[in-house]
């Protein structure tokens, strides 16, 4: 008779986004008890017996946060089951994501069941690093790996939605292309953004220790960036561009607007 095999607990977690006032934001819960009790996390728990998950997904974000989305259709993200994940033993999360209809305010949500409090916090608090508060509860670190889910939460979110920023990294061959290009962006960037009121922004950095390097980044209202692709004047200045970097336009990210700057 062949050994019995241990079961592992069966957890889903909900990513949901919404969009206010210009700024990304996530649903997060600080957790109320061990483990990681003060620590923030995606809201989610564990899947009764006889529960379909993305029903546990639902429910969960109710209890702990008060937010019904009980009409909407939550995304399948994927499933977490890393060994040591979770320090109460073998759990494997079922991952699911949702972004919400923009709006001049967030739903209004409050921390229930085992969840202390629950906040819409901008993205930039929780991607930008540790930044602990005295209590260990910093919102850049999320318990369990709920960083983890997140990011692959935003990747599919930006995949997903029309492209609202992008950012694009030129290599210049040498000094002299670098200073073209330079001179080039620098002739040409107050007249994009002038001509363009859908534009919101476009910004060039250059690239720490790489000296010959510069992301061009464009952030965009809503259909900006299918406009601004369509105009005469891009295709002249990316000819250009082209010609002064030999064609070495490495990479292209389309990200949410104000989630990760270059």
């Amino acid at each position: 008779m062949p050994a019995a095999r241990p079961n592992a607990a069966l957890t889903a977690d909900v990513v949901a986004l919404h969009r206010s006032g210009g700024v990304d934001r996530v649903l997060l819960v600080r957790r109320g008890s061990q483990p990681f009790a003060g620590r923030w996390a995606l809201p989610g728990g564990f899947v009764d017996p006889d529960e379909d998950p993305q029903v546990a997904a639902l429910r969960e974000l109710a209890e702990e946060t008060g937010l019904d989305l009980a009409d909407v259709a939550l995304r399948e993200l994927g499933l977490y089951g890393a060994p040591g994940r979770d320090p109460r033993g073998r759990v494997v999360s079922s991952a699911w994501w949702v972004r919400l209809p923009e709006a001049d305010a967030p739903a209004e949500v409050v921390g229930g069941d085992d969840a202390a409090e629950a906040s819409w916090v901008p993205l930039r608090e929780v991607l930008g690093g540790p930044d602990q508060d005295d209590d260990g509860g910093g919102r850049g670190q999320l318990a369990f790996d709920h960083a983890g889910v997140l990011r692959d939460a935003l990747r599919r979110d930006a995949a997903a939605a029309p492209a609202r920023s992008i950012a694009v990294r030129f290599d210049l061959p040498d000094a002299a292309a670098l200073a073209a290009f330079d001179a080039l962006v620098a002739d040409v960037l107050p007249g994009f953004a002038a001509d363009e009121p859908g534009t919101l922004t476009y910004v060039v950095h250059a690239v720490e220790g790489e000296p010959l390097a510069r992301v061009f980044f464009e952030e965009y209202a809503e259909g900006g960036h299918a406009a601004h692709e369509a105009r005469p004047a891009t295709a002249a200045f990316l000819d250009r561009v082209r010609e002064l970097t030999g064609g070495a336009i490495r990479a292209e990210l389309l990200v949410p607007v104000g989630a990760v700057r270059p």
